[in-house]
């Protein structure tokens, strides 16, 4: 008989099969209209593509997660993630609050291009992107809406299913 994994590992089991999944898929997922259109930069092309991928990676972790087990919230396994990510210094990445009552202090935005974000989520903006830097130190910041898309993440949060929540931040090298 197999042993099923437990608790935080069974996450991170779930999520590795989903990156899996997703990742085979990529090539068929169009891009959002929302968001700019390819250019003649393709070191920024290659950015917005990983933001893009990772923005789909972690709100299918998230919700697979939140709808699979009862418990802490899967921000909690998404947080965790963003954390290796930033140790390992591949992209900064952040879960932010939008609607100016975040559940945890740590979630408000705290840097001007956060800030404008947060702003152009509560407008009603899917994306939001600014490019800051020159050379090697460029950088793609890019923001994407995190709706509550499930009754169990209305009810957590104490909204309505398909309300704002906040965004993702997302810090990523322009190479």
């Amino acid at each position: 008989m197999v042993k099923q994994p437990r608790g935080m590992f069974r996450s991170f089991a779930t999520f590795g099969g989903l990156v899996f999944l997703v990742a085979t898929a990529l090539p068929c997922l169009s891009a959002d209209p929302a968001e700019p259109a390819s250019g003649e930069d393709s070191a920024l092309d290659r950015a917005r593509a990983q933001a893009r991928m990772l923005d789909d990676l972690f709100k299918v972790a998230v919700v697979d997660i939140t709808n699979r087990y009862d418990g802490p919230p899967a921000a909690k396994v998404a947080k965790t993630m963003f954390a290796a990510a930033k140790d390992k210094k591949y992209f900064n990445a952040k879960l932010l609050d939008a609607t100016g009552s975040p559940l945890n202090e740590a979630n408000v935005p705290g840097d001007a291009f956060e800030k404008r974000a947060a702003e152009a989520m509560t407008a009603g903006k899917t994306y939001h992107e600014e490019v800051v830097g020159k050379g090697t130190s460029r950088r793609l910041r890019v923001a994407t809406v995190v709706p509550a898309v499930t009754k169990k993440c209305a009810s957590c949060h104490g909204v309505k299913e398909g309300d704002l929540l906040g965004f993702l931040s997302y810090d990523l090298p322009v190479k």
